[in-house]
């Protein structure tokens, strides 16, 4: 459904917190489209599935109906469908004409010490925009929450401002504005660059940056309430220490130092596993 929030369903618990968030920022948004997709993988194995895809598309098309009749009854409108494809690529190819993809941390089929599962993974690192990941921490509700954005000084940091801009707009939240950077360590035992680095005057280069990306974003939203921070620290640990009672946590999908062919960045891989709120990885869409 092109312009609609895609939603991966799988039954899961992670799922139905996906879905419900789905559901609320769709009201925020002011749309009225979702579409659920719930994708039956068929097993790699040598035996006979006579009777298995029906049985398992049954299950599936059973928990659509289920979440789609109590979604309707919120006013929205609900397109479900049931795939015999692995869940990843099949959100991954239908994400393109998605205004959302949302997707819980882990799904059914996760093992049970697992952070992240393959497929949030790999829909947050390869979709061809916008995904949220909802994992099981839900945010507390309280009127000083904010929406927390990572950036850094690279070309993907303004798709996540615009992102995280709007979210606060939306929600009426303040947005902090989260810029965190680390002098290099030597190298070796002659690489004298540590000792000599001036984290103060680093620091007001850093600041400067953080001021830069900024500019005209406060009169494109003046309701927003926006507080920025510069801190000497990995932005990492910095971003998942910032998510704590954040209603969302947006950042890019890679820095400016990541590797060219790198789907996903150290730092958005890392607030994944770490972060205690819903994580929007900001993507721009092709041109």
């Amino acid at each position: 459904m092109a312009g609609a929030i895609l939603v991966g369903v799988d039954g899961s618990e992670q799922s139905v917190r996906a879905l419900d968030w789905a559901v609320a920022e769709a009201r925020l948004r002011g749309t009225s489209a979702l579409e659920l997709l719930f994708a039956v993988g068929v097993p790699a194995l040598d035996l006979p599935l006579t009777g298995w895809y029906e049985q398992a598309a049954g299950h599936a098309r059973d928990v659509l109906a289920e979440n789609a009749e109590r979604i309707r009854g919120l006013g929205l409108t609900v397109e479900t469908t049931v795939v015999p494809e692995v869940a990843a690529p099949a959100l991954i190819n239908r994400a393109e004409q998605a205004a959302l993809t949302v997707v819980g941390l882990r799904g059914r089929g996760g093992f049970p010490g697992l952070r992240i599962g393959s497929v949030a993974y790999q829909v947050a690192a390869h979709a061809p925009g916008p995904v949220a990941v909802i994992g099981p921490e839900q945010p507390n509700g309280r009127p000083e929450s904010e929406v927390v954005c990572g950036i850094d000084g690279s070309d993907q940091a303004q798709g996540a401002i615009a992102a995280a801009m709007e979210a606060a707009s939306l929600r009426g939240r303040p947005l902090r504005v989260v810029h965190a950077w680390r002098h290099p360590s030597a190298l070796g035992p002659g690489d004298m660059l540590s000792l000599v680095y001036d984290v103060r005057l680093e620091q007001q280069e850093q600041e400067a940056q953080l001021a830069e990306a900024m500019a005209g974003w406060s009169a494109k939203y003046p309701d927003v309430r926006v507080i920025t921070e510069v801190l000497h620290d990995s932005p990492v640990r910095a971003l998942t220490e910032a998510s704590a009672g954040s209603e969302l946590l947006v950042v890019g999908p890679r820095g400016r130092r990541g590797f060219p062919l790198l789907a996903l960045g150290s730092v958005a891989h890392g607030v994944l596993h770490h972060a205690s709120c819903p994580v929007l990885i900001a993507r721009r869409r092709p041109a």
